[in-house]
């Protein structure tokens, strides 16, 4: 996956792969974070198996990640870095036999949350991974109460399909909105 660069109010954001030098920033994230928003946007931290064995997983993954062609990637991860630091990630990670894949879009620093990064990284970010991929569709699934997360969807054109229950490992189960977006749609607008 090549990078890219966009710029934004807050500097220009590259986005790049995920790499194992990125795994502390998530990790920071993700335990060092209050567990009330943690759980405002879905994340159950009992479930989290703790720093260590969360790092060794991410390395592992990044490990076997590499050693497929970009082609056969299954599961791949953009990071957005601002002066040299990692801020936060977009990853797809695909449906099972199915031509979509689910989106998942965090902005790891607190700071640069509601700045309005948000549009542009996103709509770039997943036209990058649709592309290395091959999907023509992308499903995300913010929490129904996370207002910022949902006028995003809107503002990237996403369309609204349902409210679903969202349940994946880690996470609470919650009320979510499911929005759509085609490739197509990132291109046009």
């Amino acid at each position: 996956m090549k990078q890219r660069v966009v710029d934004t109010p807050v500097g220009p954001i590259t986005l790049r792969a995920f790499e194992s030098r990125d795994v502390e920033a998530l990790l920071e994230y993700l335990y060092d974070s209050p567990e009330d928003f943690l759980t405002s946007i879905g994340f159950d931290p009992d479930q989290f198996p703790g720093r260590v064995a969360h790092s060794e997983g991410y390395h592992r993954m990044i490990r076997m990640r590499d050693e497929k062609p970009e082609a056969e990637r299954s599961h791949l991860t953009c990071i957005l870095e601002l002066e040299d630091q990692a801020v936060g990630m977009v990853a797809l990670v695909p449906d099972d036999g199915e031509p979509t894949a689910h989106a998942h879009f965090h902005i790891w620093n607190p700071r640069l949350r509601g700045r309005g990064l948000g549009s542009s990284v996103l709509r770039t970010a997943l036209d990058m991974l649709m592309q290395a991929q091959s999907r023509d569709e992308a499903f995300i699934e913010p929490h129904k109460d996370n207002l910022p997360m949902n006028q995003l969807m809107k503002r990237c054109g996403f369309r609204f399909l349902e409210e679903v229950v969202f349940e994946e490992p880690m996470t609470l189960s919650f009320p979510a909105n499911r929005y759509l977006i085609r490739r197509s749609e990132l291109a046009a607008k």
